[in-house]
């Protein structure tokens, strides 16, 4: 791993989480579980609008003040509980340095960790965190915090504390390094990095799947239509040739016919008020019928910022695309 000299929330360190140095913006422990959809705080959107300057950060909070303020306090109680000196310091990855990380210890060694809360309390009573790590547990979205710390360390973190601070006392759980944890949200990470690069909405999970399976299905549709179209062109010059103006065989029954043209109905309403003086377009509306939801999709010719590629999506691309050439064949006049 990389250590980073920077005193945490200087405008140095927020220029080096805004990735200013490199080709976007670094991810880092603290948005991880807002990425991965498990932060109760805050949701992708949001996250997303805040690193395309969209929205503001939020602001100090009573309970981010108390955190800052007894950080120090809590450090020192930890090294006095653990026997180890710790210091604050900023990580990155080696080879991935938009993967980063504040670390609020690290020991001399470097392969051991440690991620302080201190929750806030404000009439006195024990705080929920605190009340659950009593009972040996820790919340989803701080797990993956730290778990996206110690794949930022590049695998030098082999484990970390878990370290509640409230009211003089701590309580600690050892966390072990998880590789396959770190590289699920490293795929997320990398996937919603791109989003905000692209300037791209970040989608979820079931809309991708959904979103990629129409966008095959609409793909394959047209080129069919597009083939359809020539062979029925094809088609329509044996009749000419032939000098028929219907012909079946080999399943199929071709017809060419002529129908009336289209009622100008502009013009229609316009000369009607001209020689008759009656506002047909007024009087339409009297008649109008409820108004009814519709639906519609359009294709973006960008590329969008992410696709599923899996079996599952394979499936339904496949089924939706019959259904809509079944449906273009059945339906087909020329």
């Amino acid at each position: 791993m990389k250590i980073v000299k920077l005193d945490q929330r200087s405008q140095e360190w927020h220029d080096w989480r805004a990735g200013k140095d490199i080709d976007g913006p670094r991810i880092t422990a603290s948005n991880i579980a807002v990425i991965a959809g498990i932060s109760p705080f805050k949701s992708r959107y949001q996250l997303w609008e805040e690193m395309t300057g969209r929205r503001e950060p939020d602001k100090m909070n009573p309970a981010m003040a108390h955190g800052v303020e007894t950080e120090d306090e809590a450090l020192a109680a930890w090294i006095q509980d653990h026997g180890d000196y710790a210091q604050p310091c900023c990580i990155e990855h080696d080879g991935i340095p938009w993967v980063a990380a504040s670390l609020d210890g690290l020991t001399l060694t470097g392969t051991k960790a440690v991620e302080i809360k201190c929750p806030y309390s404000r009439y006195g009573d024990a705080p929920k965190l605190w009340v659950s790590a009593q009972a040996g547990e820790i919340p989803a979205y701080y797990l993956a915090q730290m778990q996206w710390q110690m794949f930022a360390s590049n695998g030098e973190i082999l484990s970390m504390d878990f370290w509640v601070y409230w009211a003089g006392k701590g309580i600690k759980i050892p966390v072990q390094s998880d590789p396959l944890e770190q590289q699920r949200l490293y795929a997320e990470a990398k996937t919603f990095r791109e989003a905000v690069i692209n300037d791209d909405i970040p989608a979820t999970d079931a809309w991708i799947d959904a979103a990629s399976a129409w966008r095959q299905a609409k793909l394959e549709y047209d080129m069919a239509k597009e083939t359809l179209d020539a062979r029925a062109k094809d088609i329509e010059n044996l009749l000419a040739a032939n000098g028929e103006s219907s012909y079946e065989g080999c399943g199929i029954v071709a017809t060419k016919y002529s129908s009336k043209g289209a009622v100008d109905y502009g013009a229609l309403f316009e000369s009607v008020k001209e020689h008759h003086g009656i506002d047909l377009v007024m009087l339409a509306e009297q008649f109008r019928k409820d108004d009814s939801e519709r639906f519609k999709i359009t294709l973006q010719k960008k590329a969008p910022a992410a696709k599923a590629s899996t079996k599952r999506t394979t499936e339904a691309e496949t089924e939706i695309a019959d259904a809509m050439l079944q449906s273009a064949a059945e339906e087909a006049w020329f």
